[in-house]
């Protein structure tokens, strides 16, 4: 057993490090064309499940002086501060077309992250 662990060990490591690298310059070409912006949160809005309660932040920044809207298409479980800075990835020829900046900060982490659970499970 300790053995089988090993060897997916070491197909495993070296296989996650050329997917980081893969997956950084996929981002480093996709986003090249992206600007950044400082928004600000100006609203809250909440949802109500009947077991939970979610909320999405509301983003406002500007582009050349024309203030746009970020909307967050994943609820979460606490909020965002009303004032809060946060930065904003937009497309220079479609402004609304923007997420927030850190999202893909650890998106490569997330994919080999999943990546890795799918290997190790496969193995057993």
């Amino acid at each position: 057993m300790i053995f089988i662990i090993a060897i997916n060990l070491f197909i495993i490591i070296p296989l996650l490090v050329v997917l980081k690298k893969q997956i950084k310059q996929i981002k480093k070409s996709f986003f090249s064309k992206f600007k950044e912006a400082d928004g600000v949160v100006v609203d809250i809005k909440e949802f109500r499940g009947s077991d939970s309660t979610t909320y999405s932040s509301i983003i406002e920044f500007q582009v050349n002086g024309q203030p746009y809207r970020y909307v967050e298409k994943v609820s979460n479980s606490s909020t965002e501060k009303i004032g809060k800075k946060i930065k904003i990835k937009y497309n220079p020829y479609d402004p609304t077309d923007c997420v927030k900046k850190y999202c893909f900060d650890y998106i490569d982490v997330i994919i080999i992250l999943i990546v890795f659970l799918i290997v190790v499970n496969l193995s057993f």
